[in-house]
């Protein structure tokens, strides 16, 4: 396998020595192992969208984040998935395909290029997700007590 084309796309650690890195072209995911210098595929995101001007962070839980820019701006709806490390698997959690209940805002457009801040973990456990620079968007996701697990996003 070839070197995947990244360039300064979302990465967030998978383990100490190694990073989760999203494509720049495609919905590929990859660990890069710095023990080994390489590269492994790791899944591939649920969604038709490239890993570019955005930010994922690890959840409590560890699994991490990711909010589907470039699918929520084609769609003009709200996409968001989670990567479970452990099976490096990606799995929806979108109000716009039903896979969960709740609204996200949209967080960037066009007009400024598909910008999207950081995202964040709260002391709390919730995450907090920047959106363009030039307009104050932002959303807060939070898990509701118990199982399953169910995603809940607010602005």
């Amino acid at each position: 396998m070839g070197e995947p084309q990244v360039g300064s796309p979302p990465k967030t650690s998978a383990v100490i020595v190694a990073s989760l890195v999203g494509d720049l072209i495609n919905r590929n995911t990859y660990i890069y192992s710095s023990l080994t210098n390489s590269w492994a595929s790791s899944g591939m995101k649920i969604y038709p969208d490239q890993s570019d001007e955005k930010g994922w962070a690890k959840l409590g839980n560890g699994t991490v984040l990711n909010y589907d820019l470039f699918e929520s701006a084609a769609k003009g709806e709200s996409y968001a998935e989670i990567y479970n490390p452990a099976t490096g698997a990606w799995s929806s959690i979108s109000p716009s395909d039903g896979s969960t209940h709740g609204a996200i805002p949209r967080l960037s457009g066009a007009s400024i290029g598909f910008e999207l801040g950081l995202v964040l973990r709260l002391q709390d456990g919730r995450m907090i997700v920047i959106g363009e620079p030039n307009t104050p968007r932002f959303t807060i996701l939070s898990q509701t007590p118990g199982p399953p697990a169910r995603t809940l996003w607010g602005r």
